[in-house]
């Protein structure tokens, strides 16, 4: 857990600096193996399931790439309200749109 603690974090900073992704508004860590990430109502609404499923891919992506493969589950929520979510069990990823 001290890992996964240090994967969110660093995760979320990266998130908020180089890596950051339109339409993302903020990357914070929600606790010590959920990043949650706040996206743009605008944004987010003109987007395609498909685009909305790669949007999610990407952020976690970059989250991998920045805490070195460490997987943590991510939240995408829009103003306070979850619209997606990437987990991980079993060594799986599992992507699921709420919207």
């Amino acid at each position: 857990p001290v890992e996964r603690a240090k994967a969110v974090s660093t995760a979320a900073r990266y998130l908020q600096g180089q890596g950051f992704i339109d339409p993302m508004l903020a990357a914070e860590i929600a606790n010590d193996s959920l990043l949650a990430v706040e996206v743009d109502h605008k944004g987010w609404v003109q987007l395609d399931r498909t685009q909305k499923a790669d949007f999610l891919e990407r952020v976690n992506s970059a989250a991998l790439n920045a805490n070195g493969g460490v997987s943590i589950d991510i939240q995408v929520s829009v103003n306070g309200a979850k619209v997606a979510a990437s987990t991980f069990s079993s060594g799986q990823q599992f992507l699921r749109m709420v919207q």
